[in-house]
């Protein structure tokens, strides 16, 4: 099934003058890859698995080492994308800024979401929009009322993409509740994903890095050995306790 309407791409519109405007000066880069988050076990899991599964499947199936999610958010999700797999357009949205860091349990926000240690995976953007699987919506799909998807080309081109990549504090005037839900816009794909369009894996500190390798068997280490890097700029809040050093009680492989 062809999606597009014209010769133009996802990736022209991502990386059109108009799209870029509305990235922050130092993370132009921010538009060529879609995002997923997770904490470190999970981020093992997946990698262990080679497959992204739905929340819906992780649950039934026990694969969820660390329920990043809140209870009251996802209890607001209509239940059919529960059974997705679910990206979004950037890096530091809402909910990021609500679950990441090692935290007391008084450090926890209102929403008692919680991912210790983050790892990013981030696809390339063109490659994953392409897909005939591959679905997004404008704004968070954890929401109390039904939230349009779409797929074409031309629907991408209407995005708020004003909203979605949106990164400065919210002034006066704004519609602050629409801006938050629009940086919150996802992309989702039915039921797995093979992590096809895998580009890289980000983490904040070469300790967590280390953490991460010490939970993959040697064969999927070398696998992904050339895409698992530490950077933190314009990817992590960094407000909150990380790993700066950690000792191991074992080689990683023997």
């Amino acid at each position: 099934m062809n999606l597009t309407t014209s010769s133009q791409t996802f990736k022209d519109i991502l990386e059109s003058a108009r799209v870029k405007a509305f990235l922050p000066n130092d993370s132009k880069w921010w538009s060529k890859f879609i995002y997923h988050f997770s904490d470190v076990n999970n981020i093992a899991s997946i990698l262990n698995s080679g497959f992204l599964y739905s929340r819906n499947h992780d649950m039934s199936q026990l694969l969820m080492k660390n329920d990043n999610a809140s209870k009251t958010v996802i209890d607001g999700t209509n239940g059919d994308y529960k059974d997705h797999v679910r990206f979004y357009f950037r890096p530091l949205t809402p909910t990021q800024f609500q679950n990441e860091g090692i935290r007391s349990h008084s450090e926890h926000s209102s929403l008692n979401a919680h991912c210790p240690v983050p790892i990013f995976l981030l696809f390339n953007a063109d490659k994953l929009l392409s897909r005939d699987d591959s679905y997004f919506s404008y704004e968070s799909l954890a929401s109390h009322r039904d939230v349009q998807i779409y797929q074409s080309l031309d629907d991408f081109k209407n995005a708020p993409f004003e909203n979605i990549y949106h990164h400065t504090p919210i002034r006066e005037g704004e519609d602050k509740n629409q801006i938050v839900k629009q940086r919150h816009a996802e992309i989702i794909i039915k039921d797995e994903y093979g992590l096809d369009e895998l580009e890289l894996i980000l983490c904040r500190t070469i300790p967590e890095k280390d953490t991460l390798i010490s939970l993959l068997p040697k064969s999927v280490y070398e696998k992904y050995k050339p895409k698992i890097k530490v950077y933190k700029q314009d990817l992590f809040l960094n407000k909150f306790l990380n790993l700066n050093s950690v000792t191991l009680e074992k080689k990683y492989w023997n």
